[in-house]
């Protein structure tokens, strides 16, 4: 849950007829982020759930996604591969090359599919009329995400 910024973009993606469930072990997370997603008016679309997912797996079946930001997202992956529904896709955040390696090697050995990495960059631009262009100072590392598709 963290803040509750991601649920609250997941809440309002999936619309009306959707539904996310926002797991976290600290009260204290789940109450920043249950008071972020009511302030957005999407309430209704997310439940909240103290769990310690890396210690008790994911809760429940048949979701059509699952998205983790975790330091060890690899204790997790069995768990999530069995909460999905066919065709269910994961994605992970990996601030670091160690941790990305790692989850690439569970996914691939838990047999997912379509595992597929990329770097997230910030690249600034200045615009104005007829003379936008690339700032020239960068972020150039910002972390990776990781996307991969449960297939039976």
């Amino acid at each position: 849950s963290g803040s509750g910024a991601l649920t609250t973009v997941l809440a309002y993606a999936v619309g009306p007829a959707g539904h996310v469930a926002s797991f976290d072990r600290r009260p204290e997370a789940l109450h920043l982020a249950r008071q972020n997603v009511e302030r957005g008016g999407l309430a209704g679309r997310v439940s909240f759930h103290e769990r310690d997912v890396l210690a008790n797996g994911i809760a429940g079946t048949g979701y059509d996604a699952v998205a983790l930001d975790l330091p060890e997202p690899w204790g997790v992956l069995p768990s999530v591969r069995a909460a999905l529904g066919n065709g269910g896709r994961v994605v992970t955040y990996s601030p670091t090359y160690n941790q990305l390696e790692r989850t690439v090697r569970s996914l691939r050995e838990l047999r997912f599919d379509e595992v597929r990495s990329l770097e997230l960059l910030e690249r600034p631009l200045h615009v104005g009329e007829g003379g936008t262009r690339p700032a020239f100072e960068m972020l150039g590392h910002t972390g990776f995400l990781t996307v991969a598709r449960k297939v039976d």
